[in-house]
């Protein structure tokens, strides 16, 4: 692995519509906890919020976990219809 790469790395927050992107998904957890009595923190992570910013700016990466397995059918149209 080279780590002296002449391109800098981008910081998660610095990516195009990431403060909208986190807050529709903090909100679609929110009302699918509610619809589903699942706790905030089962649906959703920091660290799957930002694995679907980064997805969100590179379609050919793989799905973030919320679009795949259990989550797929609770999020998937929440997100599709924003």
């Amino acid at each position: 692995m080279n780590l002296s790469s002449n391109s800098p790395i981008q910081r998660i927050n610095t990516y195009p519509k990431y403060k909208e992107t986190t807050l529709l998904l903090k909100e679609a957890a929110q009302i699918i906890s509610k619809q589903y009595g699942v706790s905030v923190e089962l649906l959703i992570s920091r660290r799957f919020i930002n694995h679907y910013v980064r997805w969100q700016q590179d379609k050919t990466a793989p799905l973030p976990e919320i679009l795949t397995g259990w989550r797929k059918p609770l999020f998937e149209p929440l997100l599709l219809n924003r």
